[in-house]
This record gives C-alpha cells, structure tokens and sequence, in this order.
C-alpha cells in the first residue's frame, strides 16, 4: 500500500465514522455509563474548576455529541496520515 493509497483509505472511512459518533455518545451515555454526566457535574463543581451552570453546560449529552462531530474528522485525518506513515509500502 503507498502512502496515498492508506490516506485516501482513511479520508474515506472517517465520514463514516463521524456519521456513527453521535449513536456511539448516546449509547454510551444513556446505556453504559447513565451517571457519567451527574458524576462529572458533581466533581467539576466539588473541586471548584467549574460553577454549576457552566458543568450542566459542559456536562451534556448534546455538547458532547458537538464535540465529537467537531473533533471525529479532525482526529480521523490526524490518524490518517500517521497510519498511513506507518504503514506504507516502501519501495526498493
């Protein structure tokens, strides 16, 4: 595989997977962990690094669902060209 080949392998599949990452939050949240949001609002506030309103602001399903639609295909790039660096064909 040539570097552009593994780029272009991996530019395809990250719309894919920033397209899923919203099903990945709420299962993750809803389903495998239901009192992430009540725990992090709780220790956010208890140690002081956020007030109230900013933890129930941060601390939200519907942030954190922006942030991974945000931060999939940045990170999907990213990954992209490091995987592809990595594991490129090389040529004699």
């Amino acid at each position: 595989m040539t570097y552009l080949q593994g780029m272009t392998s991996g530019l395809i599949i990250t719309p894919f997977v920033t397209v899923v990452s919203p099903l990945t939050q709420l299962i993750v949240s809803e389903v495998i962990s239901p009192e992430y949001f009540g725990n992090a609002i709780a220790y956010a506030t208890s140690e002081g690094i956020l007030t109230q309103e900013e933890a129930v602001k941060y601390f939200s399903l519907e942030n954190h669902i922006i942030q991974g639609l945000e931060g999939t295909p940045l990170m999907g790039i990213l990954t992209s060209v490091v995987v592809a660096f990595f594991t490129r064909k090389k040529t004699i």
